[in-house]
């Protein structure tokens, strides 16, 4: 029985294996609904590959009845592999690999009928992660980290049906927090805080549905305050004063809903004149 299987698996093989390859850019067009052989105009069946100018291999790969189906497999022009994958009847399934031109790993995942699904790794040249992201049916969906080269976390998060969700950080390449809140939905919500570099905040305020609300501050890389601003909705709107970088009062304006109602000066509020 054994014996019998091994002479079918070599019976497939040779049946697999009966057409030659042939040059698809020379001797195959494509259509809308495939490929076609250019001489007898009917979708192509068959072992395929292309070639760089060099005469290295560019791509293998197997048609069936006009569509890729199978492994097909890219080369960078220096040789070194650039992609291999399933296809099925001309769509990409299952896991696919991707290398950069140094035969480092790039990418690595999984798709289901050409959408990315499942885990996603993605590396820099040296090797390092850089970032790593799940998805379903080609949408973000779950916690995703991404990576600077020097191997510092660059951001992390959520996502949930391809939006914004839950709490998210980002850090300056250095590892020094530069922004931190959450989002709910896709907007954001409740108090962001951002950082400059050297550690000192940079502003921080209220966020309501994805709109500024409430009172905003700012400060310079020095620690000292630079702005104060009253938002609702998302539009400036009461007192916004402002300072120097030694302390010293710049400006203080009224808004109400976005639209300057007047300035300060010496203690006194100036008022716009508007046609309305």
């Amino acid at each position: 029985m054994k014996k019998a299987y091994i002479v079918i698996l070599i019976v497939l093989s040779i049946i697999g294996c009966s057409k030659d390859p042939i040059d698809a850019d020379i001797m195959l067009v494509k259509k809308s609904d495939g490929y076609y052989h250019k001489e007898t105009d009917k979708p192509y069946s068959g072992p395929v590959y292309t070639t760089f100018a060099n005469g290295k291999t560019k791509h293998k790969g197997t048609i069936k009845k006009g569509e890729y189906d199978g492994l097909v497999t890219f080369w960078h022009e220096n040789g070194q592999k650039k992609s291999e994958g399933i296809y099925i009847e001309g769509i990409s399934n299952g896991i696919s690999s991707y290398w950069h031109s140094n035969g480092q790993l790039r990418m690595k995942g999984s798709y289901k009928r050409f959408e990315y699904d499942g885990i996603w790794n993605s590396w820099f040249p040296d090797g390092k992660l850089e970032n790593k992201f799940t998805y379903t049916y080609g949408k973000r969906d779950g916690f995703f980290t991404e990576w600077y080269g020097n191997g510092q976390k660059k951001r992390v998060g959520k996502f949930v049906n391809d939006k914004a969700d839950s709490v998210w950080t980002e850090w300056f390449e250095s590892g020094q927090t530069r922004d931190h809140g959450k989002f709910i939905r896709g907007k954001q919500e409740g108090t962001w805080t951002s950082w400059h570099e050297n550690g000192q905040k940079q502003r921080e305020g209220q966020y309501v549905s994805g709109e500024q609300q409430g009172l905003w501050t700012a400060w310079y890389e020095n620690g000292r305050k630079s702005a104060e601003s009253g938002y609702s909705k998302g539009e400036l709107d009461g007192s916004s004063i402002g300072w120097t970088e030694d302390g010293k009062l710049e400006s203080e304006a009224l808004f109400k809903n976005g639209r300057l109602e007047g300035f300060f000066k010496n203690g006194q509020l100036v008022k716009i004149k508007t046609n309305n």
